[in-house]
């Protein structure tokens, strides 16, 4: 049971940690489009658009967290058998 629980664990926090960083880096490449601004002449819109999604992302994100849970694993398993 132990297992399943550390396995849950380490796919989750793997799949957040990358949601985080994609996060961090979409917003350090934002340039906001000021077109829009000098034709409404509001600084800030109405309402906020969050561009393309790419649901083929979620899916690597998913793989890679579940790869990434599976090497910790038998990482771990390794050690225990020493």
């Amino acid at each position: 049971m132990l297992k399943y629980i550390g396995f849950t664990v380490i796919f989750i926090g793997t799949y957040l940690l990358l949601q985080i960083i994609t996060g961090v880096v979409s917003t350090m490449f934002y340039t906001p489009d000021v077109s829009t601004v000098l034709e409404t002449g509001k600084i800030f819109p109405d309402k906020i658009e969050f561009g393309n999604t790419d649901p083929l992302l979620v899916i690597l994100f998913g793989i890679i967290s579940f790869c990434v849970a599976i090497a910790v694993m038998k990482f771990f398993k390794v050690i225990a058998k020493q």
